[in-house]
Order: C-alpha cells, then sequence, then structure tokens
C-alpha cells in the first residue's frame, strides 16, 4: 500500500453521518482490531470508536457500532468463509486494509438492518478499495464478495 493511503486512512473524525462516512468509519475501526490482533493485544472498541468519531461511545450510531461488534466476534467464522476463495494464499498474505473491507462487507451483507443487497454492498466496497488500495487491488475485491456474499448464507 502507497504511504499516501496508508496516512489516508488514519485517524480522522466523522464529520457526517451519512451511511457512505460512517461504512468508511467502521473500515478503519475494522482496520484498528486488526492491527490490535496483530499485535496480541486487547482491542479497546470504545475507545476506538470515539476517536475515530470525536463522540462518546453511546453517542455513536449503532450501525457503525454493530457493523464493528460482528466483525471482531464473528471474525474466525467469516475469515473460514473467505480462506477457500483466496487459491494459494492465506488470509494472513492480504493486508490489512483488504481484510477490514472483506470483513466490514461479510458483516453489511448479514446484519445491516438496512439490507443493501449484494451489488450495493460490492460497489461501495470496491469505491472503498479504490480509495485504500493501490493500483487495480479493487478487481480482487469484487471478485472475492462476488463469490462469497450468498443469498441465505450465514454464519
Amino acid at each position: 500500500m502507497s504511504k499516501d493511503k496508508e496516512e489516508g486512512i488514519k485517524p480522522f473524525i466523522m464529520r457526517s453521518n451519512s451511511r457512505n462516512k460512517q461504512t468508511e468509519v467502521a473500515l478503519v475501526a475494522i482496520y484498528d482490531f486488526l492491527t490490535y490482533l496483530d499485535m496480541g493485544e486487547p482491542v479497546p472498541v470504545e475507545e476506538i470508536l470515539e476517536r475515530l468519531t470525536g463522540k462518546k461511545y453511546e453517542d455513536i450510531d449503532f450501525y457503525v457500532k454493530s457493523m464493528v461488534v460482528h466483525a471482531i466476534k464473528d471474525y474466525q467464522d467469516i475469515v473460514r468463509v473467505y480462506e477457500p476463495l483466496l487459491r494459494n494464499w492465506s488470509w494472513d498474505r492480504h493486508n490489512r486494509v483488504e481484510q477490514a473491507l472483506l470483513l466490514l462487507a461479510y458483516c453489511r451483507f448479514l446484519y445491516d438492518e438496512e439490507k443493501p443487497g449484494k451489488a450495493v454492498i460490492i460497489s461501495s466496497s470496491v469505491d472503498l478499495a479504490k480509495k485504500y488500495l493501490d493500483g487495480k487491488d479493487y478487481a480482487f475485491v469484487n471478485a472475492i464478495l462476488d463469490k462469497a456474499l450468498i443469498d441465505g448464507q450465514g454464519l
């Protein structure tokens, strides 16, 4: 990942309550979760979300909290969904931004109360991939999500 893109993902304060901005906040929080996981440290969810949003935890939008908590709670199960689709690559070989995007997309597919649908989730995930990943990595995100997001499939 380019240095500009790495710096662009962290930190920022949520200035808008739009669903796109909330999704981006959830993405960064999941990225932070993965960082703590790699370090073997406990994940301070409330602290992460308060830092990213500039709000007290109880005032943070339910959608953001729900996506982050589900990504953490269901991490191993979601990884098991993706691993067979990665072809000769393990989950750990993918960078944290890709991992965070894939985790968030699966959580949106299963748990978003608005039920945005597979095409919408893939489209917004590809947009985020274009923003935060290098080159044509967005095509990988598109292909994996197309295979992984199957209606009626749960964890």
